[in-house]
C-alpha cells in the first residue's frame, strides 16, 4: 500500500495530472497482483479504481489500508465458506 502514497507524491513532483496518477496507480496495483495471482487478478481493476478514489478524496493512507484489509477478510471468509471450513 505504501506504493500508492509514494506514487502519488512522485506524480505531484513531476506535475502529472490526477488522471495520469489514477491510470498509473490502477495499472501498478493490477500488475503487482498479476505477478502472484496470474491473469485472474485483472478483475481487481474495479477495486484498484475504488482504492484510488478513496486515497484522492481522503489523502489518508489508513483508509485505503483499512479498505484493503476489510476486502481481504471478506474474500477469505468467502473462500473458507466455499471450501466448507465454516459450518454455521
Amino acid at each position: 500500500m505504501n506504493f500508492r502514497y509514494n506514487l502519488y507524491f512522485i506524480c505531484v513532483m513531476f506535475k502529472l495530472s490526477i488522471w495520469q496518477y489514477l491510470v498509473l496507480s490502477i495499472l501498478t496495483f493490477t500488475f503487482s497482483h498479476i505477478i502472484y495471482q496470474g491473469t485472474t487478478s485483472t478483475k481487481k481493476i474495479i477495486f484498484a479504481t475504488i482504492q484510488c478514489f478513496i486515497f484522492i478524496y481522503t489523502q489518508n493512507l489508513f483508509f485505503v489500508i483499512g479498505t484493503h484489509i476489510l476486502f481481504n477478510v471478506l474474500v477469505y471468509f468467502d473462500k473458507a465458506n466455499r471450501n466448507g471450513r465454516f459450518d454455521f
